[in-house]
């Protein structure tokens, strides 16, 4: 997959297509698609309805590529990344194509629609390496309750999708063969609304639901601290070298 783009970027008429397209890396973001993502989200030029999905079937996206160290800069472009959706002007829908976690749970959070396969699931396990979903848990809390949130981030719990549907992580699943005719579906619905009031329903509607749970500056400052501390040093060399990690170690 060298040489090819992280972010497909795709128009037709009014909707944009955003497709994560790491899928030998189960779609996990580094720094170029992160920053990729954020400029298309922070210009969608005048797109009605953006669409964002993973390549593949396999995931959706695995969040934060974790195959080399996390640069500092890492947790600020998410955050920022994160805002720019929020600002977007266009509705988004997340077409959930596959397993999302971490960061990826994340994007698809804050979303204002997602359809998910059948085969898609959620799960926040980045305690596993000594690290916690800081930047994303105020997307998190937006879409579930906080006892949900509280044992995906705690223990690690994955949610299947029937399981994450009833959860408020998707608008509704389908069947893999129908993913594609219920997004097709949304599309159409919200493109049948008055463009203007969709643009400014949307923005309001953000001002409503993110003035607790929007981005947050403090949550990347504790990611980045957790990041460089020994505790995340030992869970990331064990995720590499395959082992349990040793937390005595830390």
């Amino acid at each position: 997959m060298s040489g090819l783009p992280s972010i497909i970027r795709r128009r037709e008429g009014p909707v944009l297509t955003l497709v994560i397209n790491r899928p030998e890396r189960a779609n996990a973001l580094d720094s170029t698609a992160i920053n990729a993502l954020f400029d298309a989200f922070a210009d969608p030029e005048d797109a009605r309805v953006v669409v964002l999905t993973g390549a593949g079937e396999r995931a959706f996206c695995s969040g934060a590529d974790l195959s080399g160290a996390l640069p500092e800069k890492t947790a600020s472009e998410f955050t920022r990344l994160l805002a720019a959706m929020d600002d977007c002007p266009a509705p988004i829908i997340a077409r959930v194509n596959g397993a999302a976690a971490g960061g990826g749970v994340g994007l698809l959070c804050a979303a204002d629609i997602a359809i998910a396969s059948q085969t898609a699931s959620v799960a926040t396990p980045e305690g596993r390496v000594g690290l916690f979903p800081f930047m994303i848990l105020p997307y998190l809390l937006r879409v579930a309750s906080p006892r949900r949130v509280a044992e995906m981030a705690y223990a690690g719990r994955r949610l299947a999708a029937d399981e994450a549907l009833e959860a408020g992580f998707f608008t509704r699943v389908a069947s893999p063969d129908s993913l594609e005719t219920h997004v097709e579906e949304s599309l159409q619905a919200i493109l049948a609304m008055g463009p203007q009031a969709m643009k400014a329903g949307r923005a309001a509607f953000l001002r409503r639901i993110s003035s607790d749970n929007g981005p947050d500056e403090a949550m990347a400052d504790a990611f980045r601290a957790l990041s460089s501390s020994p505790e995340a040093a030992e869970g990331l060399a064990a995720r590499r070298e395959r082992r349990a990690p040793d937390w005595s170690l830390s």
